[in-house]
């Protein structure tokens, strides 16, 4: 059996460059964090013993007889890039709830690629392979629309500044932040759960097809992430990346009516008026988490004003996806 382990991410500045059908034209760049929350994903063989070939857990359980018939499309489009003999079992469990905004899609897909080409090639891919072809398996075999950065950052873990070339190609720097600016920024960033999935797919249709009038809040959204940037490896107080965090929202929220809602606009507004001095709903948008960045000495008033919210204490994480367990008498089962 193996196992991979692969965290969940925080997107703070850049979100929506990373659309291809923008960065081709303009380049994108985005500043994002990993946190020590994870999707594992486990494989096995399955023995022959049972009237079904293939077993599936997720949020469902899949009996199959084929993987053509497997209905979880990651799983059934990665299988088939493998094409296996023998009847497979695969197990997914996640420390979040999905469709939340924590890239839970993508962590699931650079993690499933990862065991399962150590299982059926017993080879490492690097994280760059690792991510393109994550992101291959999302927009080619499964047609998702949306952006490429999820999967960049959950492969190869960290704070990153990422850049996508207008080639395709795309860059990943690790930011050597010093201890006191790294510690004080995930001190003051707070995660809390809306208690409400969605769909992500809409919302980020709409932003595709709205890319060319957006190119003006796009630019802005660009441009924050250098001044996130140049905050980080200032002398700046680091407060200012929370005021840069709120100008942002005011663009993102420009990008589809599917990002903010009346009751995401009343949380966001009743946190600013605790103490917050910005944030952002996760993801495409529409509900899932929120990520406020909250100066220490405002956090209690902030977590009582949002106690009708669930907080989840996290700390940055800087391993990327990886291989936990290497057993490989479930693989010598059939040889």
């Amino acid at each position: 059996m193996l196992v991979s382990k692969t965290p969940f991410r925080i997107s703070l500045f850049g979100g929506g460059t990373d659309f291809e059908d923008w960065f081709i034209n303009h380049g994108g760049q985005v500043l994002s964090t990993t946190i020590n929350k994870y999707c594992y994903i486990s494989i096995r063989n399955l023995p022959p013993f049972f009237t079904y070939k293939h077993r599936i857990v997720w949020s469902k359980i899949e009996l199959k007889k084929s993987i053509n018939d497997i209905e979880h499309p990651a799983v059934r489009e990665g299988l088939k890039l493998y094409n296996p003999v023998n009847g497979i079992e695969i197990h997914h469990v996640g420390d979040l709830p999905a469709r939340s905004g924590l890239g839970s899609s993508s962590s699931f897909s650079v993690g499933l690629i990862n065991v399962l080409n150590n299982f059926f090639k017993k080879e490492q891919l690097n994280k760059y392979e690792l991510s393109k072809k994550a992101i291959d398996l999302e927009h080619k075999a499964i047609k998702e629309v949306g952006g490429v950065q999820d999967q960049i950052q959950v492969a190869h873990g960290g704070i990153n500044h990422l850049k996508f070339l207008k080639s395709g190609e795309y860059i990943v720097s690790p930011l050597n932040l010093e201890s006191e600016t790294k510690n004080k920024l995930e001190q003051n960033l707070l995660l809390f759960y809306t208690g409400t999935v969605r769909n992500s797919h809409d919302i980020a249709v709409d932003k595709k097809k709205k890319i060319p009038e957006n190119y003006d809040v796009l630019k802005k959204i660009y441009n924050n992430v250098d001044n996130a940037l140049d905050i980080l490896h200032s002398s700046k107080s680091i407060d200012n990346l929370g005021k840069l965090m709120h100008k942002n929202w005011l663009e993102k929220i420009k990008l589809s009516k599917g990002v903010s809602n009346q009751i995401i606009n009343e949380t966001y507004k009743k946190a600013i008026n605790a103490g917050a001095l910005g944030g952002k709903i996760l993801g495409a948008g529409g509900g899932g988490f929120f990520c406020f960045y909250v100066p220490l000495e405002k956090q209690n008033q902030v977590k009582e004003d949002l106690k009708h919210l669930i907080e989840v204490p996290f700390s940055f994480e800087f391993d990327g996806t990886k291989i936990l367990n290497d057993d490989q008498n479930s693989v010598k089962f059939f040889e």
